[in-house]
């Protein structure tokens, strides 16, 4: 192929572009929510509302 120029940039506009993956990032630690069945539609807010709902029903008993 004839080049125009001799520019460096004019070779490098005729290469077809390399793709870089980059770096792959590490795997996600679980979510603390994971299998359990008070997260199925409600999103994670950090706190296990089954270990509150326990807590409460406890509390619950004792006052009972």
């Amino acid at each position: 192929m004839t080049y125009f120029t001799d520019s460096p940039f004019e070779r490098m506009m005729v290469q077809r572009p390399r793709s870089n993956p980059g770096p792959s990032s590490a795997p996600k630690p679980p979510s603390p929510c994971a299998g359990c069945g008070c997260a199925g539609s409600r999103p994670c807010v950090g706190t296990c509302m089954r270990e509150l709902m326990e807590k409460k029903e406890a509390k619950q008993e004792c006052a009972d």
